[in-house]
């Protein structure tokens, strides 16, 4: 803001240099042999230069051409001598770095399609055939065969000459995507995300850029791959909140962005799930998406019975296992069947209480609790980073009696490893995904059967396709499903659907087992019957009274700064400033649910409007605009960080 006051006053000039990073493009050398030694020339070669000649007998038996890193008694100058006198030619080969180089292709098999698959795949062609901008909408229950349709929509664009766009929602998936579709198209291939290295990123924007690589595949940030002529965009699981990119800036929603580059190209834009957000379904229900339905499973498998455990099961032997979820367990495992245990919560428990004065250990960072990881006993914050180690006494009144509230993946993993200590377990989170690969080693592991039960966070539950998963458990169905967010229900729902969906996806019978304190809850009914279609008519009619999307327009204002009376200060300026009549309503300004972050005091002001009143939002967006200029050059703010974030997905 300050930069920019002084740029007006023609004090300074702003301009944009892009950093140096250090990618360079890798080469390997390469010898040929130009011409055959005799075995007498080897032998006269090998009086005066050993080393030439063995390097060129080498050489030869090897087919007259190698690596340069192969001959390893042959260092540079000895190579030189031997280009020189003729004997060899040296050369320089680019490599293309590539992350996923061990990823074992998945054999794309062209099975019949489905009466639905078939009717689905006609309309997408007939669309491909005619040109032109077209969303649809793929509503597939889990195990339909969404990915085959994504495959074969794919190779219909590449035969046309087209290149294509595929989204996946998590790093996460990226393996099993990887498989599959090079299985399907070979080394057309380029993955785009910000695990990978630096230079993997660099090889494969530019075989994407050169067109060498037709298929750019990975999460939000690969809608800007640079192909040319873009013939198709597909979104899998196009409802995940992991589309949207909240922080830092530039703040988008990937399916959003997908659609509209879509729309200015002019290719038509595949969204496909087996929970659609209800922004996009409700697009389908208006005919501005048309709309796909695949309301069955492949080969007539059968959707998971599912089984509903209420807090009146009793857990006396095990706290976090329902009886009916561990004798379950216990049967699929001594069939050689694997498990899924979904818990959205990782760390060991969720906070650390003295039973003496009540007092919990908070970070001194973000008006939040320190989450327990039981290795090396550290306290953590997830959203700062702070941590310390776990003290054996309350720091407030020295009392003993401290005590473990909330679970975690680690706690849950303990118990499942005393019960089952047979059973091979791996824990798939946030701590146990930092290194690289990682993702890719237990998804791929698991899917190998180098494992018996999967625990994790949602990242379990996301899109996977493992055939010997018969059993899938939700410890706690309840973890998200009260937050202080109008799309908790919303996102609750589609993670239970989305985690039930991984059992019985092959010929064995699927269950599910989900533990939650309000069966009762519609949410949970609707989760337990596959039920989508109810649910949207139950959800949409809340979000209709009370004006939320997709019957209206949200934009939030946020403010951060290190002095709360300042950031109090300025969320009000801003609301004064913001008074736009009956046309929009004003909520707040109040702090935020997590009030403070890294040090920063948060205040939100969140603006509805009906989209009846301002149907594309232009009026909003404009006296947003205007409002925000006059508060960046408002001196005594100048302190004050101030976002605007349209259509947020939380308002945490």
């Amino acid at each position: 803001c300050a930069l920019g006051r002084l740029e007006k006053a023609g004090l300074i000039r702003q301009h944009q240099r892009f950093e140096d990073i250090g990618n360079r493009i890798r080469t390997e050398g390469w010898i040929t042999l130009k011409k055959t030694p005799a075995p007498e020339e080897i032998e006269t070669l090998r009086k005066r230069a050993k080393r030439q000649a063995g390097a060129l007998l080498l050489l030869q038996q090897s087919g007259g051409e190698m690596r340069r890193c192969d001959l390893a008694d042959a260092d540079l100058p000895v190579l030189r001598r031997l280009a020189q006198a003729g004997w060899i030619e040296m050369w320089e080969e680019e490599v293309f770095r590539d992350g996923y180089r061990d990823i074992e292709p998945e054999p794309f098999v062209p099975n019949p399609l489905t009466p639905f698959q078939a009717r689905a795949l006609d309309q997408i062609e007939a669309h491909l055939q005619k040109g032109g901008f077209g969303v649809f909408l793929i509503h597939g229950v889990t195990g339909s065969g969404k990915t085959r349709l994504y495959i074969e929509a794919v190779r219909s664009a590449l035969a046309r000459g087209k290149s294509a766009l595929v989204l996946i929602p998590e790093i996460s998936l990226t393996p099993q995507a990887v498989a599959r579709y090079r299985g399907a198209f070979g080394n057309e291939i380029a993955v785009l995300h910000s695990g990978m290295s630096a230079g993997e990123r660099h090889d494969s924007w530019r075989k994407i850029r050169d067109g060498s690589c037709r298929i750019a595949l990975g999460p939000r940030s690969a809608v800007f791959a640079p192909l040319s002529d873009l013939g198709l965009i597909v979104v899998d699981e196009e409802h995940e909140a992991s589309y949207k990119q909240n922080d830092p800036s530039p703040r988008y929603h990937a399916r959003d962005t997908a659609v509209m580059r879509g729309f200015f190209i002019g290719c038509p834009v595949l969204l496909g799930s087996a929970t659609p957000s209800l922004e996009s379904y409700t697009n389908a229900m208006d005919g501005k998406y048309v709309l796909l339905r695949l309301p069955e499973r492949v080969d007539g498998i059968p959707m998971p019975s599912v089984v509903v455990a209420g807090p009146g099961e009793s857990r006396k032997d095990n706290p976090f296992l329902t009886p009916v979820l561990r004798q379950k367990m216990e049967t699929r495992l001594a069939l050689g069947e694997q498990a899924i245990l979904l818990l959205n919560r990782r760390g060991y428990a969720s906070f650390l209480q003295c039973g003496s004065c009540g007092a919990i250990e908070m970070c001194p960072h973000c008006a939040i609790s320190l989450t327990v990881h039981l290795q090396h006993r550290l306290l953590k914050c997830h959203y700062c980073g702070f941590s310390k180690q776990a003290m054996d006494t309350c720091p407030k009144c020295g009392g003993s009696r401290l005590k473990f509230r909330g679970t975690g993946t680690e706690r849950v993993e303990e118990e499942i490893r005393a019960v089952f200590p047979a059973a091979r377990l791996v824990r798939m989170d946030h701590d146990t995904t930092r290194r690289k690969g990682a993702h890719a080693r237990i998804v791929m592991g698991f899917g190998k059967r180098e494992c018996d039960i999967l625990l994790g966070t949602q990242m379990v539950a996301k899109g996977h396709d493992f055939p010997g998963v018969t059993l899938v458990g939700v410890v706690s169905a309840d973890t998200g499903l009260y937050f202080p967010d109008f799309r908790s229900e919303e996102k609750t729902f589609q993670l239970l659907t989305q985690a039930a969906g991984r059992a019985g996806r092959e010929k064995l019978a699927g269950e599910v087992v989900i533990q939650t304190a309000t069966p009762d809850h519609p949410v949970i009914l609707f989760s337990q019957k596959h039920d989508y279609e109810a649910f949207y008519k139950w959800a949409v009619e809340q979000r209709k009274e009370l004006g939320y999307p997709p019957f209206g327009r949200l934009v939030l204002a946020g403010f951060r700064c290190a002095d709360e009376k300042k950031a109090s200060e300025a969320a009000r300026y801003f609301f004064d400033a913001t008074d736009f009549g009956n046309r929009v309503e004003r909520l707040g300004p109040v702090p935020a649910p997590l009030s403070k972050i890294q040090g920063q005091y948060r205040f939100h002001l969140i603006y509805r409007q009906k989209k009846s009143v301002d149907p594309g939002g232009k009026y909003l967006r404009e006296r947003l605009r205007e409002a925000m200029n006059l508060f960046q050059n408002t001196a005594r703010f100048r302190n004050v960080r101030m976002h605007l974030d349209v259509d947020p997905i939380d308002v945490l």
